[in-house]
C-alpha cells in the first residue's frame, strides 16, 4: 500500500471509530438531555363518590293509628322501649324498642329493610320517586310525604345506606373499610363498608353506621358524597410510571445526566396522578417473602415518560 492509500485507510478507520463512539456514547447522552422531566413534590389525592343513596333502617309504621288518635311525642323525638306511642279508642300502643318517632310514612317501611337491602332490585327503589315536571317546567323529585294520622318508630342504634356505583369507582371500597359520608345538609358521618357486590347494572354498595342522624328517621333518599380515600404524599403523574424487572417504577435522573430505574409503591391513584411511598417500602419477592425496597424521595427529577424499549 502506497503512502496515499495508507492515509486514506487511516482516515476511513478513524471516521468509523468516531462514528461508533457517537452511537455508543453521544447519542444516548443526547437523548437523556432531551428527555422531558418533572420534579417530585408532595400532594394529595381525594377519591370520592357523588351519588344518590337510599336510607335503610328497622322501622315500624302503625296503620291502626289515625283520626282520633292521641299522640304523645313530636317528630324526631327519641323515646325508650315501653314508652306510650299513642292512644286510640282507649287502647295504648307502646314502643317495642328504643328509637325515634316519625310521622313521615311513605309505604316502603316493610319493603326496604335490613333484611331485603342485600337483594332488592335497583330498578325497584329507583322507581319509587320518579322525576316529574315542576310548576315552572323544572324537574322536581317526589319525596316521602307527611302522612298525617300515621306514626312510625325508627330504630336508631343502627342504620344503612344503599346505592349503586360503577366498577371503576367500586374498586376503592373494601368490606370493613371506614369512609366519610357528607349529606346534603352538610352533616358528615363516618360509616363502615358492609357490602360490595358486583351486579349486572352496577356494583351494590351498603354502608353501616351506629351514629344518630337527625334526618335519618324521615328521609328515604338523599344526595351523598363519600370520600373513599384521602392520601397525602409524593405525587407522581401516571404517565411517568413504567415497568422494569417486573416492577412498577420511574426513571430518576442521576448526577451524570443518565436515568436510573427506581421501583415505586402506588398507595392511591385517581387515574391521572398517584400518591406513592417515600424513601422505602416493603415489597413481596418472587420467592414469596418480603424485602425492603429503596424508592424515590421528594424533589427527585424523573422522566415524564418511560424510555422506549430498544
Amino acid at each position: 500500500m502506497n503512502g496515499k492509500g495508507s492515509r486514506i485507510f487511516w482516515i476511513i478507520f478513524f471516521l468509523i471509530v468516531a462514528g461508533l463512539a457517537v452511537v455508543i456514547y453521544v447519542i444516548p447522552g443526547a437523548q437523556s438531555l432531551l428527555a422531558q422531566t418533572s420534579v417530585v413534590e408532595y400532594g394529595e389525592i381525594i377519591l370520592r363518590t357523588e351519588t344518590e343513596a337510599y336510607l335503610v333502617r328497622e322501622e315500624t309504621a302503625f296503620p291502626e293509628s289515625g283520626p282520633g288518635a292521641a299522640y304523645f311525642y313530636e317528630e324526631g323525638e327519641r323515646i325508650r322501649k315501653g314508652s306510650n306511642l299513642y292512644q286510640i279508642g282507649g287502647a295504648t300502643k307502646r314502643a317495642e324498642w328504643s328509637g325515634a318517632v316519625s310521622y313521615y310514612v311513605d309505604g316502603h317501611e316493610d319493603v326496604l329493610t335490613p333484611e331485603t337491602m342485600e337483594t332488592i332490585g335497583r330498578a325497584t327503589v329507583e322507581s319509587w320517586y320518579p322525576v316529574t315536571e315542576g310548576a315552572e317546567g323544572g324537574e322536581t323529585v317526589s319525596q316521602p310525604g307527611d302522612s298525617l294520622g300515621k306514626i312510625k318508630l325508627v330504630r336508631e342504634d343502627e342504620w344503612f345506606l344503599l346505592y349503586w356505583t360503577e366498577a371503576a369507582d367500586a374498586k376503592n371500597y373494601a368490606v370493613g373499610k371506614t369512609v366519610s359520608v357528607t349529606f346534603a345538609d352538610g352533616t358528615v358521618l363516618p360509616m363502615t363498608v358492609r357490602t360490595v357486590a358486583e351486579e349486572e347494572n352496577g356494583v351494590r354498595i351498603i354502608l353501616r353506621t351506629t351514629r344518630f342522624y337527625d334526618a335519618m328517621q324521615k328521609d328515604r333518599r338523599t344526595e351523598i358524597s363519600v370520600v373513599t380515600s384521602d392520601r397525602t404524599g409524593l405525587l407522581v403523574k401516571n404517565t411517568c410510571i413504567g415497568y422494569a424487572d417486573n416492577m412498577e417504577g420511574v426513571w430518576v435522573k442521576q448526577v451524570s445526566g443518565d436515568f436510573r430505574f427506581v421501583p415505586v409503591n402506588v398507595l392511591s391513584t385517581d387515574g391521572t396522578y398517584s400518591v406513592v411511598s417515600e424513601g422505602s417500602f416493603t415489597r413481596t419477592t418472587t420467592e414469596g417473602g418480603t424485602a425492603r425496597q429503596t424508592t424515590i424521595n421528594a424533589y427527585d427529577e424523573i422522566r415524564n415518560t418511560p424510555p422506549k424499549e430498544e
